[in-house]
This record gives C-alpha cells, sequence and structure tokens, in this order.
C-alpha cells in the first residue's frame, strides 16, 4: 500500500505574525520575543507582505556591527524577495525549494 506523501500544509505554520516596513529592528526583536516566534512576514501598504526578518538577520545585520537596533530600518535587513511554495506541495519539494534559494523560512 502507497502511502501519501506529507504536504507543505500540514507540517507550516497557520498564523504569520506580521510587522510593518516602517518598523525598527528594535521593534522588529522585541516582537519576536513578545510572540515567541523566529521570524516576522514584513509587510507594506495593504498589508501585502513584500519581505521576511528573522533572528538571524538581526544577529548578522545589527548584532555583530554592535549598531543601535532602534535607529535601524527594517529596509535595511530584511530578506527580499520572498520564497514561497504552495500548501499542496510535497515537503520534499518545500525542501528542495529552501536549499536551491539558501533560505530556512518559505511563505
Amino acid at each position: 500500500m502507497k502511502t501519501k506523501a506529507t504536504s507543505t500544509g500540514q507540517l507550516m505554520t497557520e498564523k504569520l505574525e506580521t510587522i510593518a516596513l516602517s518598523d525598527s529592528a528594535r521593534q522588529a526583536a522585541q516582537k519576536m520575543r513578545d510572540k515567541n516566534v523566529s521570524s516576522l512576514v514584513v509587510v507594506a501598504k495593504y498589508d501585502k507582505p513584500i519581505g521576511i526578518v528573522t533572528e538571524r538577520d538581526l544577529v548578522r545585520k545589527v548584532c555583530v556591527h554592535d549598531a543601535s537596533s532602534s535607529s535601524i530600518p527594517l529596509k535595511d535587513i530584511i530578506s527580499s524577495p520572498l520564497v514561497t511554495t504552495d500548501i499542496l506541495s510535497p515537503i520534499g519539494v518545500a525542501a528542495d525549494i529552501m536549499i536551491q534559494n539558501r533560505v530556512r523560512h518559505l511563505l
């Protein structure tokens, strides 16, 4: 008997946390802490997703430069464009997309 492959939709987080592009790196870090998440979808006007900010972005682009997180706008540290997949895609396809694009998060 052949088993059906697990889809991306079966494993994904359904509630995404967002943050405005106009916010600062510090506000992103605080929201990640408060919501207990490791990434936020960055949205522009009309809540259009335009990028993602991750804990890794904060470490590599803010902390290591000893910069003030409140003075760094998100637009300077986000990863964009977003890398996406379909909820019906098998997890192997999603993993391949992540490897090819060298990312750890998919939308």
